[in-house]
């Protein structure tokens, strides 16, 4: 029954997450649990994390920036907007998997977020 609930839980925030536009947040908001990074001209970070976590992505450059977070199958999971300098924004990953990004508007700079299973 817990299990059930947990899956349906899961389940909804996955829809609402979809469903919901990507905003940048205040770069004063710490994620936790999970990491921060910092995006450059030169630096688009692949990373690893443990499901359930949050990334803050922050715009360290002088130039804007865009991060596209995508599925495997190339499905958009979440799109920054334009970052501008200090800018930062925000994604939860609540699946475990390998999600490619992009830090660029080019799209050129690429980084990979890999989700681990949730530790219990």
């Amino acid at each position: 029954m817990k299990n059930s609930i947990l899956l349906s839980e899961l389940t909804l925030l996955l829809v609402v997450a979809a469903c919901t536009p990507a905003t940048p947040i205040p770069s004063n908001i710490p994620a936790t649990p999970g990491i921060s990074v910092g995006i450059t001209q030169t630096t688009c970070p692949s990373v690893i994390i443990n499901a359930g976590d949050q990334i803050v992505w922050t715009n360290q450059d002088q130039n804007q920036h865009v991060v596209h977070v995508m599925y495997s199958n190339n499905a958009q999971l979440a799109d920054s907007g334009v970052l501008q300098k200090g800018d930062s924004f925000a994604s939860n990953f609540p699946d475990p998997g390998d999600y490619p990004y992009t830090c660029s508007e080019d799209g050129k700079m690429r980084g990979t977020v890999t989700v681990r299973p949730q530790r219990e």
